[in-house]
């Protein structure tokens, strides 16, 4: 996406101007003092000290990344576990709601009043604050020398805006995804210089060494487009492939590439972007992990505190259902009722969502927090399933019209309902809190004892309201069989009935200590992800991106008159971060400019601001840091809020802070700088544009047809299954006792002779969990 080093000058409006490189001009240093200082370098081992240096820097921070990480889960998740198992019971020996104490930097963004404005505004201020530091080498004179190493912070800043996202999991895989896209094509830029350390620069254009470049480019590129990279690695690797490959090609470049691995510097061209890539991978993760005033925003984390919610309010929502049901006539709080019930549906959702891969980052599936991930995960599969009889229940209680027999009839068995109730909803509480622990504990409200006597009490009060309401039905109805006027009283009263059942089915599975869900280590996960990557990216997305992205790069190589220089990699480089992968619908054209409005807006507003507050005075320094703070903060805020311009607020972070971090000595970047830059980017969306109307993506329309004629057919497979109307196969109609050994002679229209049974419910159940839009 952004400008290069050694990209060529850039003309507007046919004068020359220098290229600001997004500020690594002026830290490489040329081909000629790469040589001589080659010659001057101590060497370990055969390796230059800079090879060295560089390897301490990439390992150190991945453990740095990982250390922090692990440590600050833990220690986020046993905060959540010691507050949670303070249980207090109110008045009536209700449990009440668990209001987890929120951070002081929350607070100041009135979690109260919007919580999810709080944590959206929490993670924005500490990427904010975060670029803020990392700016202030470049507004206070006695820190520039951290600029004169060979690698930029501006980079830095750019891989935290494309890093930091949603939770800690999330930003730790994105951060190993963007430090491998980038590793990729440096590995590669020390191969092509080691092969030919002056590149196209001694034999020119067409010459051996150019044919090396050319071919190594495409086997590269094409190996990116084919298969199923991360998008990280992908868009990463693709655009400083596009900068490295020009930078070889061009007879001109006279910038220094470390050539080969044993001769590495660190002010070489494709080190110093490494650096800054760990530099700011670091800089995304370590905040998140740990911060001023505030706590880990981890996805296991509000999982806890997801599941333990849910439970409770799914405790409370039986209660207020069993008051109204039981009442003499339809309340209106039976709409709210319904309102409470969708709102736990989607607190199930966000749940599922935050026990996916963002939280194995968090834990690497690795002692006690992987307990707690792989309990979470069986707990949300059965939460789900037990939230669908509430939910019917809910839709139960809607249609009834409290008729005099209904109102009889509930008036006898109010008393064991709500006994029912409040000893199912104890006993949810307990089991969903031994979860988020990753197990039961001898001590505590998670105490084995304890909840092998709330299991008793829950199975007694089944078997006081089943007694109680086959009582009620005689004296009510006058009859022992379900008449069709009591249809609603019965399932209302079997949903809580099966819902207490499934309640004590999960304590008892906690009570075990076992866990079903099989948990992968980082080299078993390392092996599944190069498997998955080994697999074809499909037809559609590797046509689509190839067009736009060799097109850009064409006219980057051969230039514009008046617009482009010859050998400029910026165009094709911006591709990598406008391709749209495979499926994903919508308007090409409508996308591709959105992301102009954050590349051209990015641009502007850091030229404009910096134009009119970095001056060359204390007053000045002070503004530069203050609006870097505050730009980057609402252009975060948009990213992490905005699910229509989400991609555009990510992009005005980037590139604004490209413009933004420059000293106010420098006069690089110029009016005309930021008009070049602009038509570099506009370039490569009219290259995407066209690869994307060549070949045309999924519409919207066609895949929301598809995942729908999908849904019917896995509906309509499991209603075969299950009523065994499936005539391709001998099937069981009639029979008792053991099924499974059980066989008949008799006929069913002659549709199939009755042998044995194959029970279908596995297959129903994994079908319907399929059948989702």
């Amino acid at each position: 996406v952004f400008s290069r080093p050694g990209s060529g000058v850039k003309f507007a409006g046919g004068k020359p101007l220098n290229n600001s490189d997004s500020g690594l001009q002026g830290k490489t240093v040329s081909a000629a003092e790469g040589e001589e200082k080659l010659k001057s370098t101590n060497r370990w081992l055969g390796f230059t000290v800079d090879f060295w240096i560089l390897l301490a820097v990439c390992i150190g921070g991945c453990v740095v990344c990982a250390a922090f990480t692990i440590l600050a889960v833990n220690i986020a998740t046993a905060n959540r576990i010691a507050f949670f198992q303070q249980v207090v019971f109110d008045e009536d020996g209700k449990i009440q709601k668990p209001v987890l104490p929120r951070s002081t930097v929350q607070r100041l963004f009135r979690y109260d009043l919007n919580p999810l404005f709080a944590v959206r505004s929490d993670m924005a201020s500490r990427v904010a604050v975060t670029s803020a530091v990392l700016s202030l080498p470049y507004f206070v004179p006695s820190l520039a020398w951290m600029n004169d190493y060979g690698f930029s912070l501006q980079y830095s800043v750019v891989i935290i805006c494309f890093t930091v996202y949603q939770d800690l999991g999330t930003t730790l895989s994105l951060a190993w995804y963007n430090f491998a896209g980038t590793v990729l094509p440096v590995l590669n830029a020390l191969f092509m210089y080691g092969m030919y350390p002056e590149g196209s620069t001694d034999g020119g254009e067409w010459s051996a060494a150019w044919w090396f470049g050319m071919v190594d480019f495409l086997i590269v590129i094409i190996l990116l487009m084919v298969m199923k990279w991360p998008v990280g690695i992908r868009m990463f690797a693709v655009s400083w492939q596009a900068y490295f490959s020009m930078c070889f090609l061009n007879p001109g470049d006279t910038t220094h590439y470390s050539p080969g691995i044993t001769n590495i510097l660190l002010e070489g061209a494709a080190v110093g972007p490494l650096v800054g890539t760990v530099i700011g991978c670091v800089l995304s993760v370590v905040p998140l992990c740990l911060w001023p005033l505030g706590t880990t925003l981890c996805a296991l984390g509000q999982a806890q505190e997801l599941a333990v919610e849910v439970a409770w309010s799914e405790g409370n929502l039986w209660k207020h259902m069993i008051k109204n049901y039981t009442g003499k006539e339809r309340s209106v709080i039976v709409d709210k009722l319904l309102g409470e019930c969708l709102a736990n549906k989607h607190r199930l959702d966000a749940l599922a969502g935050c026990l996916g891969a963002n939280s194995w980052w968090e834990c690497f599936d690795l002692g006690r927090t992987a307990r707690i991930r792989a309990q979470l995960s069986e707990s949300c599969k059965k939460l789900v399933f037990m939230h669908d009889w509430l939910r019917s229940a809910v839709r139960t209680m809607f249609d009834e019209e409290f008729e005099d027999h209904h109102d009889e009839l509930m008036e006898i068995v109010a008393p064991q309902l709500t006994k029912l109730s409040d000893l199912t909803s104890r006993l949810l509480y307990r089991t969903t809190l031994a979860a988020a622990e990753g197990g039961v504990t001898p001590l505590g409200s998670t105490d084995p004892d304890v909840l092998i006597t709330d299991v008793k009490k829950v199975v007694e009060a089944q078997e006081e309201l089943a007694t109680a309401f086959l009582s009620a039905r005689r004296k009510v109805y006058g009859s022992n069989n379900v008449t069709t006027d009591s249809i609603s009283e019965h399932f209302f009263v079997a949903a809580l009935s099966l819902y207490g059942q499934y309640t004590t089915q999960f304590a008892e599975y906690m009570l075990n200590n076992e866990t079903t869900i099989d948990q992968t280590g980082i080299l078993g996960a390392l092996w599944s992800g190069l498997k998955d990557m080994c697999a074809f990216t499909g037809w559609g997305f590797t046509l689509r991106s190839s067009i736009g992205f060799f097109l850009a790069f064409f006219v980057g190589y051969h230039g514009l008159a008046d617009i482009i220089t010859p050998y400029n990699g910026t165009p094709a480089g911006t591709t990598a971060y406008l391709m749209a992968s495979d499926g994903a619908a919508g308007s090409a054209i409508m996308k591709n400019i959105a992301r102009f409005q954050g590349t051209a807006g990015g641009s502007l507003l850091g030229q404009l601001i910096w134009g009119t507050v970095v001056w060359c005075s204390v007053w000045g320094t002070i503004g530069g840091v203050a609006s870097m703070l505050i730009f980057e903060y609402f252009a975060m805020f948009l990213y992490f809020s905005s699910a229509n311009f989400g991609y555009v607020g990510v992009l005005l972070g980037a590139y604004g802070a490209e413009h933004l971090m420059i000293s106010c000595q420098s006069g690089d970047d110029s009016t005309s700088n930021v008009y070049s830059v602009m038509q570099e980017q506009m370039l490569a969306i009219v290259a995407v544009t066209i690869g994307d109307l060549l070949i045309g993506n999924t519409s919207p329309g066609v895949a929301a047809a598809q995942t729908f004629f999908s849904m019917t057919e896995t509906i309509q497979q499991g209603l075969q299954d299950f009523f065994c109307l499936n005539r391709t196969q001998e099937v069981l109609l009639v029979g008792d006792g053991d099924i499974k050994r059980k066989s008949s002679n008799k006929s069913y229209y002659s549709f199939a002779a009755i042998k044995d049974v194959e029970f279908h419910r596995d297959s129903i159940l994994g079908d319907y969990s399929m059948a989702k839009f």
